[in-house]
C-alpha cells in the first residue's frame, strides 16, 4: 500500500473542488498558498488526503506551504 501513486490529474481534480481553480490553472502551476487561495488549515487537509491516497506518512519537515504550493511541488515532495 505504501507504493500507491497519486497522479497529477487526480490531485488537480481534488484541489479544484476545494479551491474553485480550474484543473488547467492548477496544472499550469497556480500557487495555492502564496496567492492566498489556501491557508495553513487547508494544508492539513491536503496532507491528510495525500497520506491516505499514497498509503504513507509525509515527514514533518516536508510539510510546509512551500512544498505544497503547487500541484507539481506536492508531487515532488511525496515522490522524494
Amino acid at each position: 500500500m505504501g507504493d500507491a501513486l497519486l497522479e497529477k490529474a487526480e490531485l488537480a481534480a481534488w484541489l479544484s473542488e476545494r479551491t474553485g481553480l480550474s484543473t488547467e490553472e492548477l496544472d499550469a502551476g497556480a500557487p495555492l498558498f502564496t496567492s492566498g487561495v489556501l491557508d495553513s488549515f487547508d494544508l492539513v487537509e491536503i496532507v491528510v488526503f495525500v497520506e491516505k491516497r499514497i498509503g504513507k506518512r509525509i515527514g514533518a519537515l516536508d510539510v510546509n506551504m512551500e512544498n505544497f504550493d503547487t500541484v507539481d511541488s506536492i508531487l515532488r515532495t511525496i515522490r522524494k
